[in-house]
């Protein structure tokens, strides 16, 4: 009995041990589904993401490199209850982040649509002065243009026989009416009186006022001289002929304008017009009357689009009564247009109005005829303006600082108002923007909270954590990488070649070879297997295979210019995420253009490293940015003892290239021959597969650049080779360094009008190749090599760093030289250096600086020509000044040219000539003032184009009012103190 007592114990006491074992358990894993399933933790860490926090886009289920910069993968871990685009932050963290917020607000939305322009006489109050007969002028009493005249005012006096015969045939009539008005026959009387009545008829239609007429039937004088009125009250424009000349019937003697009502036509961007309605009120300023606004009425909108500066003229009706405003002023203009929810144009001083549909200036609160021209008025709301009838609720508004703008995306973060401290990342559509404001279309609701500042640094801990980000592209957040093949790798870059031909076919504007390329391009997707590559490759690019056919295949039977571009878009995206998602052996350069489609921007890839803008072609070329480059990632490189000896001694090769240049001397064909038979005489049989794929890239690169070389003899031509030759050089470095000394990759802003080079020396001390003796000392240490560690094995296996930028990899350096450095005097060849008194920071004490009084002339020519106006004075001072500081004949001749052409494109490549000088002197501290260095890619077809100016904004002066802020300020100058 007691034992079985005590065994029944024991099971109630296991039993319990249990049922509190099995809680626990439960507790730990997270208890169970609603089918009753537990998650083991077996599967828990089956399900673990792994992703790199350089890359969040790369998504793997094992740990291992990032197949994009080789870092160590990190696990994904789970945010607790957060969301994707959460994060959660704690009062320290908003604190130290400064983060700070503001509500979504609606509220009355203006924008201001500015223009520029030139006033103009007004062509329905202008009149020319004919000769109604022919004669001789042998008086004229308005003999100079620019005259005011009155109505009735004498213009000139004409000598005529028609005239006189005329009057003749009157005196005649006159006197047989006379002799018939007592006649007892009634038909000769009337007859007679008709005759009177013909001649005068045929004097007043040929200019003579009525007081002239009775004059001469008073007097019964016949004068062969006769006096011409002005019919209307003006300013005489144009005096067409001069005193004595014979002039026919029909003749044009004056051209008179009132000068009481003129026209202001503007340019308006096409992107513009959808704001712009006919009887809107213009405000406008000159620089006549600065600080004066003056105002007019939309009159006209020109149907027809400019295709070249795309702008469209708006005609303005302006009032001049005080004779202040004078035909070809230059006036900048805004129309400032209130803007509703639904994006209709709000006009409270029209709303309800009629307008007439000539005269924009007669608006009514009820129909009727116009006043001036009797044409029935026009309810308001048919020109575009929001009717008193339509709903008019304010848009919703955030604060321009608040989203964070990439490509055609934006991304806002929120504050959420129930949770303390959790920020929600969220995608929205923008509308206008206004001054200080962004209008939204959708993403966001009235009264929640926006991050107004800080939001980067919440962007930036998403992407450590590897959530999506303003980084992530649309439709990227599930996109992941797969491994694939070196084969696979290789047969996938016919598809880029081919591609990337059927892109400069669009940019060149052709369609001739368009549809034998997208064959080709079917043709090549066909030919290509994924069957040896992993299931989920195989079908990734399946699915893309399938996108790039269909997008291929409209391309080939299209016949429109740009129906093709809109399909070659779709063959972009999915071809990009072809690269991303399977890589390439080759560079390609992703590329953006926020102008394409309207404004909506694209994407395409490309192997050029200059935009060519498929989208747009020839209208705009260049128009568009590199945003990225996708490139074949090496996992490990290896060189041989004996191969990096061989490239070793190819660097005197190098040296010889770059110490010539900087000297402004061709260098020796021996050379460089023997520079490229060093580079090929690497044994590649010593180089894994990666290795050689690399080494042979950028080593033929270098040979097909020397091979240009041998027929080149102007020396520009030398160092845009030369700077082919330092970009692979660079490379061949990147991939293991073979000095045994410390190498630096120095960076020059100024060369290549601006768009800068780089080039490798030995020397932290920039030894400039580009510039030569001008501006030798010009250029920045941009990053350094480090120095091979000598070792006795045979070969060394160099392993590509776990960062990008990591250990010989381009690492940051001081400016100044470490005395104690201790390098292999042996191994370090020579490098030119320039004597002490030619060092830029000394050229101030030896040569005088540039007078404040000429660069203030250097800078009227630039408003000037920003304003499509010619220089007017200083060509003295210029001339002096450019001669006191050396400058070459070239500058002085483009001074000449400023001053004297007539043509406003050759003076402009003067102005060029003449700034290229300026910079020069900048370079050596001899300017006066601290400046801004700006440039515009699109000036001289494509070239570009530098200048000076003291603003902060662009202002053009190779475009002028066309494109007036076309550009970029590049760097600032500080001016010698």
């Amino acid at each position: 009995m007691n034992k079985q007592r005590l065994l029944l114990l024991l099971c109630a006491v296991g039993a319990i041990l249990l049922g509190i074992i099995g809680f626990v358990i439960g507790k730990g894993s997270g208890g169970s589904k609603a089918n009753g399933e537990t998650v083991s933790a077996t599967k828990v860490i089956k399900e673990t993401t792994w992703t790199c926090s350089m890359h969040p886009q790369i998504k793997l289920k094992k740990p291992g490199k990032c197949p994009i910069c080789a870092m160590d993968l990190i696990p994904l871990k789970p945010g607790g209850n957060l969301g994707d685009r959460e994060i959660k932050l704690s009062p320290l963290a908003e604190k130290l982040a400064n983060i700070e917020v503001m509500p979504v607000i609606r509220k009355e939305f203006y924008m201001e649509v500015p223009m520029v322009g030139k006033i103009s006489l007004d062509e329905t109050r202008s009149k020319t002065i004919t000769a109604r007969y022919a004669g001789r002028l042998d008086r004229l009493f308005v003999d100079y243009t620019g005259i005011q005249v009155k109505k009735d005012d004498h213009l000139f006096e004409i000598y005529s026989p028609q005239q006189v015969n005329a009057q003749e045939e009157l005196a005649q009539a006159i006197e047989s009416a006379q002799a018939m008005k007592n006649s007892s026959v009634e038909a000769i009387r009337t007859s007679s009186l008709k005759a009177v009545d013909a001649s005068r008829e045929k004097l007043r239609l040929w200019g003579l006022t009525g007081e002239q007429i009775k004059h001469f039937e008073k007097t019964k004088t016949i004068t062969d001289h006769v006096t011409s009125f002005s019919p209307i009250e003006g300013v005489v424009v144009k005096k067409h002929v001069d005193e004595g000349s014979y002039v026919k019937e029909g003749s044009v003697i004056y051209s008179i304008a009132s000068l009481d009502y003129l026209w202001v036509e503007l340019d308006a961007y096409e992107t513009d017009l959808q704001w712009l309605h006919y009887a809107q009120e213009v405000v406008f300023t000159t620089e006549a009357y600065p600080g004066e606004e003056f105002k007019g009425r939309v009159s006209f909108i020109n149907p027809l689009l400019n295709d070249k500066t795309r702008t469209v003229k708006v005609r303005v009706n302006v009032e001049n009564k005080d004779r202040r405003l004078k035909p070809d002023m230059f006036v900048r203009a805004e129309v400032r247009v209130n803007v509703n929810a639904a994006g209709k144009v709000i006009d409270r001083a029209l709303s309800g109005k009629w307008i007439s549909p000539m005269h924009p200036e007669i608006i009514s609160d009820k129909p009727g005829p116009c006043k001036v021209c009797g044409m029935d008025l026009v309810p308001a709301h048919e020109y575009g303006f929001s009717s008193l009838n339509e709903k008019t609720e304010n848009p919703l508004l955030i604060p321009a600082s608040a989203p964070l703008i990439t490509g055609k995306r934006a991304v806002v973060y929120t504050k959420s108002i129930t949770n303390e401290g959790i920020y929600q990342g969220r995608t929205v559509t923008l509308g206008l923007k206004a001054g200080d404001y962004y209008i939204v279309k959708s993403g966001l609701r009235q009264g929640e909270l926006v991050v107004t500042k800080g939001a980067f640094k919440i962007d930036s801990a998403l992407q450590i954590q590897a959530k999506p980000s303003m980084m992530s592209l649309e439709g990227s957040n599930e996109m992941e990488t797969f491994e694939t093949s070196l084969p696979f790798k290789k047969s996938l870059a016919n598809v880029y070649e081919i591609y990337d031909q059927i892109s400069k076919e669009l940019s060149k504007d052709s369609m001739k070879g368009l549809a034998v390329k997208a064959e080709a391009l079917l043709k090549g997707l066909a030919e290509i297997k994924a069957e040896n590559e992993e299931a989920k490759t195989a079908e990734f690019w399946e699915k893309k295979s399938k996108e790039i056919e269909l997008a291929t295949n409209v391309i080939k039977t299209s016949t429109d210019i740009k129906a093709s571009r809109k399909n070659f878009e779709n063959l972009s995206q999915a071809v990009i995420e072809l690269v991303q998602s399977l890589g390439t052996i080759d560079d390609i350069n992703l590329a953006f253009c926020s102008m394409a489609f309207n404004d909506k921007g694209a994407y395409w890839l490309q192997k050029s490293s200059e935009v060519e803008n498929p989208y747009f072609g020839s209208q705009m070329y260049h128009c568009g940015d590199i945003k990225k480059t996708y490139s074949y990632q090496l996992k490990s490189v290896q060189y041989s003892e004996k191969n990096r000896g061989i490239l070793a001694g190819s660097f005197e090769g190098y040296q010889h290239l770059s110490e010539m240049l900087s000297k402004d001397k061709i260098p020796s064909l021996e050379k460089l021959k023997s520079f490229q038979l060093k580079i090929q005489s690497v044994n590649m049989k010593l180089m894994s597969e990666e290795t050689h794929l690399a080494f042979m890239k950028e080593s033929g690169k270098i040979k097909s650049s020397i091979d240009k070389l041998s027929d080149k003899s102007k020396l520009n031509e030398h160092r845009l080779v030369f700077e082919e030759i330092s970009k692979s050089y660079i490379s061949l470095m990147k991939i293991a360094p073979f000095l045994k000394v410390e190498a630096y990759v120095v960076h020059c802003p100024m060369t290549f009008d601006g768009k800068g080079a780089d080039w490798l020396q030995l020397n932290e001390k920039a030894v400039n190749p580009y510039l030569g003796l001008d501006m030798q000392g010009c250029g920045d240490v941009k990053s350094s090599f480090k120095p091979i560690e000598e070792k006795k094995q045979k070969e060394v296996i160099e392993q590509t760093p776990k960062h990008d930028h990591q250990e010989h990899l381009e690492k940051p350096v001081k400016n100044k030289i470490d005395p104690k450095k201790d390098l292999d005097k042996k191994a370090t060849p020579k490098v030119p250096t320039e004597p002490k008194e030619m060092h830029k920071h000394d050229h101030s004490k030896m040569q005088p600086k540039f007078p404040e009084a000429a660069f203030q002339v250097y800078l009227k020519v630039h408003k000037a020509l920003s304003q499509d106006r010619f220089p007017e004075s200083g060509k003295e001072i210029l001339i002096q000044s450019l001669k006191t500081l050396k400058s070459s004949d070239g500058a002085l001749k483009a001074v000449d040219s400023l001053y004297s052409s007539k043509n406003i494109k050759e003076v402009r490549i003067a102005f060029q000539t003449i700034t290229q000088s300026l910079i020069q002197f900048s370079d050596k501290g001899l300017l006066p003032l601290d400046l801004n260095l700006a440039h515009c890619p699109m000036a001289f077809g494509g070239k570009g184009g530098n200048w000076l100016q003291t603003g902060d904004k662009v202002e053009n002066p190779y475009f002028g009012s066309q494109m007036y802020r076309c550009g970029e300020i590049k760097k600032k100058i500080a001016g010698s103190k």
